[in-house]
């Protein structure tokens, strides 16, 4: 949004119309992204306020970075489901030919 004057005045309305499309799934599904990494940093200090053995902390700590790792790429796998909807769905934001068009590239 900062440089959609740029993007206007380089590449013309129709590409500007693209981007403020694409810019809304970006900005409608990012939240769920930022939710995982919220949850996983708020595990990280339990983890080291345990004081049990250091190897033990270490284990759960590796269980715990596959464990969002696993998510991360539940979370990656399905955004991408969705980005590959795009242009299925750009008939919602738009009626306008061009756009769809310049969406679906």
């Amino acid at each position: 949004i900062a440089m959609a004057h740029v993007v206007s005045s380089a590449f013309g309305t129709i590409e500007m119309a693209a981007q403020q499309i694409v810019l809304a799934f970006f900005l409608c599904f990012i939240p769920m992204c930022d939710s995982l990494n919220l949850t996983a940093q708020s595990f990280v200090p339990g983890i080291y306020e345990y004081s049990g053995n250091s190897r033990i902390r270490s284990e759960v700590m590796k269980k715990t970075g596959r464990n969002f790792l696993k998510a991360g790429g539940i979370f990656g796998i399905f955004l991408t489901a969705i980005v590959c909807c795009m242009p299925l769905l750009s008939p919602l934001f738009t009626n306008d030919v061009a756009v769809m068009a310049a969406v679906n590239s």
